[in-house]
């Protein structure tokens, strides 16, 4: 086997330090309610922590993802749902690192819609993050997008959703694999792999659950799920469906299948609107191998505490006699800012092993959890996380940056949320990519923006992949050395997701080296859509060259754009803007690949 080693693009073991930063976040709060909330932010301002990559010929994989709207009962309450190719939770896309992934998105929505996948860096092609608003002008109804980008030195659990208002919530998700079949350090462990996608599960619309949220009438209370999910099942209380309501009692819950004496990996992603999760198997430990697609390694647990948009592999071991054992998820009510008397806390779905008894012969009942709160909805520990491929945090770091969250009443009584005393409202028609792109710079009210130019060091309070240096309660004092002495700069934990403790901070560092606008936000949905929210503009001069392919620019309005040179007029030379595209239309060229649009053959559905 003849192993090439693409040096020119990739540094083994090294970092690129082009810029760092640390951001620090502090955490306050306006009600009682809110204090008593943990805050889920991410970030997708990646750095290169790049592990050599070992190239053996790169794989094109092609997905056509086509968005639309049906009516399903995934608990046995029927609603309408928006899935991608009919398939809910949506289709897994499966790549190897230094793959190229292209995902042709066709919207038959009666709204906009976008894909953005949660975890990839990126690099180089900051125009496919999906981030509507920021980095693309929302795909309208009818529309069409192409997600083209590059996989190298990433592999782990990620997954997609649309970043559109709350349209992940209805159903607009699913996971994204990304293995390496050389530096993966468990692949050759486990006989099998399972995903486990939990989530929270609403019976009314997002939209309308929204509207109420942004009026005063709310209070700023987040609305309750009635129900959450394991791979898209789970079985509902019909008694407590409202009348005139369809709902099938009993509904099927998720199985896996295990062999005895076998390995399993199971990938969890939490991908709720709105809630943590406690996870666990009856009777079976789980070793935790990764989180947020690093290494980790392994540490044995009879549970973990999973937040919002986090993710974890766990290796689970078939070693208890024959039988069925239940797999539990328990939705944190602790974390919700009223109580919720009709849930039903502890989702399950079954582990069933081979030559275990009938289902019938499964014992139904479930019992609640009494040792394994999380009552402040933090994350573990990250002491107890290691990254299995050891890197410090980079240094030196030079200004420092502090971001204070709050949730207070705006001008209209309604509460939203504020980084540093700014809410974000998103411009769907004039993506932030763009405006710098183009040179003008001309941003909008509510932007909060901060632009990180070459050769700046940058220390910010939280939350790239990011270094978590340490977290804590009360407020950060950078003078007081009982924190400073706690934080942690040898080798550790890498991640995208932190959860930021209620009335507290969290200090994480990361290589600012990714030109691009990157969306830092909390990732409890209902948060976001209230302004918490903010962008990164990396590197501006380095994403004024950016070669831009023309058909991302065919959503967005001409006049948007008014910078006196022909930059916007000729990449949209040539297409109609907004125009919609059908299947059967062999006319349609990609200005990125060699793909015709009627291509579908070499596409999974």
């Amino acid at each position: 086997i003849k192993i090439k080693i693409n040096k020119s693009r990739y540094k083994p073991f090294e970092l690129i330090e082009t810029q760092l930063l640390l951001l620090y976040i502090s955490l306050t709060a306006s009600s009682i309610e809110r204090m008593r909330q943990s805050f889920i932010f991410t970030i997708y301002l990646f750095t290169s922590i790049l592990l050599s990559s070992i190239v053996v010929g790169s794989t094109t994989r092609k997905y056509i993802f086509d968005v639309s709207q049906i009516k399903a009962s995934p608990d046995g309450f029927e609603r309408d749902i928006l899935t991608v190719n009919g398939q809910f939770p949506g289709p897994t896309i499966e790549a190897e690192t230094g793959d190229r992934i292209q995902v042709l998105v066709r919207n038959h929505l009666d709204v906009e819609t976008s894909i953005h996948f949660h975890g990839m860096f990126q690099r180089g092609t900051p125009w496919v993050d999906g981030v509507a608003g920021q980095t693309q002008c929302p795909i309208p109804s009818g529309g069409w997008f192409l997600y083209d980008f590059e996989v190298p030195g990433q592999w782990g659990t990620f997954w997609w959703h649309s970043h559109y208002m709350v349209q992940y919530g209805e159903g607009l998700s699913g996971a994204l694999i990304i293995r390496n079949k050389y530096l993966e350090p468990y692949r050759f462990e486990v006989n099998a792999e399972y995903n486990v996608l939990l989530t929270d599960w609403y019976h009314n619309n997002s939209l309308t659950l929204l509207s109420y949220y942004l009026s005063p009438a709310s209070n700023g209370n987040e609305p309750i799920p009635q129900n959450g999910l394991i791979n898209g099942h789970n079985s509902f209380n019909c008694s407590k469906a409202p009348a005139g309501s369809k709902c099938t009692p009993n509904a099927p819950k998720s199985v896996f299948a295990f062999k005895p004496g076998h390995k399993y990996r199971l990938r969890l992603i939490n991908t709720s609107t709105f809630s943590a999760f406690v996870f666990s198997i009856d009777n079976h430990n789980l070793t935790i191998v990764e989180a947020d697609g690093t290494d980790l390694q392994p540490v044995t647990v009879d549970r973990l505490a999973i937040n919002v948009a986090q993710r974890y592999s766990v290796i689970v071991e078939a070693n208890q006699p024959v039988a069925s054992y239940w797999m539990r998820a328990e939705l944190e009510t602790s974390c919700y800012p009223v109580e919720a008397p009709d849930l039903e806390k502890v989702i399950t779905a079954e582990i069933r092993y081979d030559g275990a008894p009938n289902p019938s012969d499964f014992s139904r009942s479930v019992s609640k959890f009494t040792d394994i709160e999380n009552e402040e909805c933090i994350d573990l520990s990250i002491d107890m996380l290691e990254p299995y491929w050891a890197k410090d945090a980079p240094g030196p770091v030079g200004s420092q940056v502090y971001l204070n969250i709050t949730f207070q009443n705006d001008s209209h009584g309604v509460n939203r949320g504020f980084l540093n005393n700014v809410t974000y409202v998103p411009v769907y028609t004039k993506p932030t990519l763009f405006n710098v792109w183009s040179g003008e710079r001309d941003y909008a009210p509510n932007q909060y923006l901060l632009e990180i130019d070459e050769n700046q060091v940058v220390e910010i309070i939280h939350g790239h992949e990011f270094f978590v240096l340490g977290l804590g309660s009360g407020v950060y004092d950078p003078s007081n050395t009982t924190i400073t002495n706690s934080l942690r700069f040898k080798n550790p934990l890498r991640r995208d997701t932190s959860t930021i403790p209620p009335m507290g901070w969290t200090v994480i560092r990361f290589v600012a080296d990714n030109p691009g606008i990157w969306a830092f936000h909390c990732h409890i949905d209902w948060h976001m859509e209230a302004g918490l929210a903010m962008q990164f503009v990396e590197l501006p001069r380095q994403i004024e060259r950016l070669n831009i392919p023309q058909h991302v620019l065919h959503d967005c309005p001409k006049e948007a754009f008014t910078r006196g040179d022909n930059k916007f007029g000729s990449s949209t030379e040539g297409l109609t803007i907004g125009a919609p595209v059908h299947s059967n239309d062999s006319t349609y060229t990609d200005h990125h690949s060699d793909m015709s649009h009627n291509d579908t053959d070499h596409f999974h559905h």
